[in-house]
């Protein structure tokens, strides 16, 4: 997408450990506080609607056996890298 003749910048992808089955309670919602200063990053950056998104949860498996975390996280990487935006690149920023 374009904006003045630059190109708009992707949404965060965030990939967290946060089960998907306790997403009711624990889902990154538009109101969650890293939503919010990502969106206000964006507003302040000049790029509306800017913020989080998609988002890739784990499981409680990943809660409960943490040796299988690092897998989820690579597995749901390659879920993102499948979406075929491309031309991309990634920078991994976490744990």
């Amino acid at each position: 997408q374009r904006r003045g003749g630059k190109k708009r910048p992707m949404n965060i992808a965030v990939l967290t450990a946060r089960a998907e089955e306790f997403k009711a309670a624990l889902e990154l919602k538009p109101s969650s506080p890293l939503c919010m200063k990502a969106a206000e990053a964006g507003r302040k950056a000049g790029v509306e609607g800017w913020g989080i998104g998609p988002v890739l949860y784990g499981s409680v498996a990943e809660w409960v056996n943490q040796v299988n975390k690092g897998r989820r996280k690579f597995a749901n990487f390659e879920v993102l890298r499948a979406q075929n935006f491309g031309g991309v690149s990634y920078v991994y920023v976490g744990d």
